[in-house]
C-alpha cells in the first residue's frame, strides 16, 4: 500500500499542509512529483514527495532537514527555487512549478 499512496492519483484533490494536490507530474521508485496549489500564497508549485519508508528514520530526517535549507539557497536560472519543506510526517520539498 505505501507505494500505491504516491501513485495512480490517490492524492489528487487532497490537501496536506497548505497545498492542494492537482495532479501527478511524475513518479519513480523513491518519490513522486505533483502539481499543487499553494493555498497560502495563491500560486502553483511542484511538490516532491518522498515515498513512505524512504529516509523516514531519524537519521534520514536529520539529513533531509540539513539538505533542504542548503538547496533553498541555490539561485540559478537552470534550477527551480525551493519554497518550503517538511520532514515531520511526509518528507517533501515544495518548489517553483515550471510547466
Amino acid at each position: 500500500m505505501p507505494d500505491q499512496v504516491l501513485s495512480a492519483g490517490f492524492l489528487k484533490g487532497l490537501e496536506f499542509s497548505h497545498y492542494h494536490i492537482i495532479e501527478e507530474i511524475d513518479s519513480g521508485k523513491m518519490s513522486a512529483f505533483f502539481r499543487t496549489h499553494d493555498l497560502q500564497l495563491g500560486r502553483k508549485v511542484a511538490i516532491h514527495v518522498f515515498r513512505p519508508g524512504t529516509g523516514t528514520d531519524e537519521a534520514g530526517r536529520k539529513h533531509f532537514r540539513k539538505k533542504a535549507p542548503a538547496l533553498s539557497k541555490l539561485n540559478h536560472h537552470n534550477i527551480t527555487t525551493i519554497h518550503d519543506f517538511d520532514a515531520r510526517i511526509i518528507n517533501f520539498l515544495a518548489m517553483g512549478y515550471i510547466p
